[in-house]
């Protein structure tokens, strides 16, 4: 035996009995040393380099693509009790994987949706990828097996500025908020949720929220201090990597969706009488397909082993975030159950200017993919397109402020600060017009 097989052999033997430990309950692992390491080239558009480096998801072409997690689903999953993976089903895919590629590998955790995450030492590339994949989907224990993606906010930046929301006017390029709200602006029995990097308690908000939750799972990327909790206010989601200050993505999204109405403060929200339940997906950095597909279930009412039932399922999903890559089979089963539940799924298209069979969740199945438009009416220069755009709205061009998309902020930098409202633009801020 060469040194590298008995370095793999003494490396299995010692990550077997971890996974022994972690599956049945007797000991326990931090999710702090996980390295979520999500590969991506980030470029900033020539017309916005003057401004704040805030959120754009980060740019990438698809063959360059690589992951070190995956998420893995074994068959009659359902018949598991909550939390617990086969352990010798995980020891043997385990042993495949390593076989297969000779890279370390490890037991992370299980899923809410009783799938279980492993975890390569290194990312892997898009050719080791689909290797593993192709091989482990033949295995006779595996249901489903796909890449843990990172997935950004789908929002592009501007300077924070008081002005009209000419997005919802009686115009050709507005939404014409205003008749709709002759019939109505909405009832506390209409549930929407915001996936998204929670909300702030802003002045213009919180009488539209009710509870929520934080399914962000690693301590690494919360911001907060702990992992899952029933807390979904926003931390803030600076993440140096990148080089972003806190966007307060997801108060930005909430308040064009329920802003109060007739309160003497701002602005209003689209529909300002519904009831907002904000579920954090999003942290430090962006966010992972597991802790998205458990925020997705949990929203809709559906069980996820760990978290208590949400007392107020929704009716309306908004999912202003995306990844690059395709659909995969664990994203679209959540999608599939999710919409079996009578919820209508909203995603933006994506701010890249290409294809939206390039960004998942907007190229899934069965969502209402939302792309943008600008200030005239015309596609946004930043929207995705293509056959897969259900629909488009205002994104706003912020190229000139006031022609962003007026919403809710913070002026916090990193931690929260005061109230304030900012001129965004993004598909994040078309979908949920």
């Amino acid at each position: 035996m060469n040194q590298s097989a008995s370095k793999i052999v003494s490396n299995l033997q010692a990550l077997f009995m971890s996974i022994l430990v972690a599956l049945t309950g007797f000991g326990c692992q931090s999710d702090e040393d996980i390295s979520l390491s999500y590969q991506a080239n980030h470029q900033a558009h020539a017309a916005f380099a003057h401004q704040p480096k805030l959120h754009t998801i980060p740019q990438m072409d698809a063959p360059t693509l690589s992951t070190q997690r995956f998420v893995v689903q074994l068959h009659d999953a359902s018949k598991r009790p909550p939390g617990m993976a086969n352990a010798q089903t995980a020891s043997s895919t385990l042993h495949r994987l390593m076989g297969h590629l000779g890279k370390p590998a490890k037991f992370v955790r299980n899923t809410g949706s009783r799938s279980m995450i492993i975890e390569f030492d290194e990312p892997l590339s898009r050719d080791e990828m689909d290797e593993v994949i192709s091989e482990l989907s033949a295995h006779r224990d595996i249901s489903m097996i796909a890449p843990s993606r990172r997935f950004f906010p789908t929002s592009l930046p501007a300077d924070p500025l008081l002005n009209e929301q000419w997005s919802l006017e009686p115009s050709d390029v507005g939404i014409s908020a205003s008749a709709s709200w002759e019939l109505s602006t909405g009832t506390s029995d209409v549930r929407v949720a915001v996936l998204d990097t929670g909300v702030r308690p802003h002045v213009d908000l919180v009488d539209s929220l009710v509870e929520g939750y934080d399914f962000v799972s690693s301590t690494q990327y919360s911001n907060d201090g702990d992992g899952r909790d029933a807390s979904a206010l926003d931390p803030g989601d600076w993440c140096e990597t990148y080089g972003w200050d806190s966007s307060w993505h997801g108060t930005h999204v909430a308040g064009i969706i329920a802003a109060t109405q007739n309160n003497g403060e701002g602005i209003s929200g689209v529909s300002p009488n519904i009831s907002l339940v904000p579920v954090r997906v999003m942290g430090q950095c962006g966010g992972t397909t597991e802790d998205m597909v458990d925020g997705m279930r949990w929203a809709a009412g559906l069980s996820v082993d760990g978290v208590p039932t949400n007392p107020n399922p929704v009716q309306v999903m908004n999912m202003s975030l995306g990844a690059w890559g395709e659909c995969d089979a664990y994203l679209q089963s959540a999608i599939d159950e999710v919409v079996a539940a009578g919820v209508t799924i909203i995603a933006a298209a994506g701010n890249a200017g290409s294809d939206v069979a390039h960004i998942s969740p907007a190229n899934c199945e069965r969502v209402v993919t939302v792309g943008a438009t600008d200030h005239e009416g015309k596609r946004a220069w930043y929207s995705n397109y293509g056959e897969g755009v259900t629909l488009s709205a205002p994104g706003g061009d912020s190229s000139t402020l006031s022609n962003g998309i007026l919403s809710l902020g913070n002026t916090g930098n990193r931690g929260p600060s005061e109230d304030t409202y900012v001129h965004y633009q993004g598909t994040s801020m078309a979908a949920p017009h």
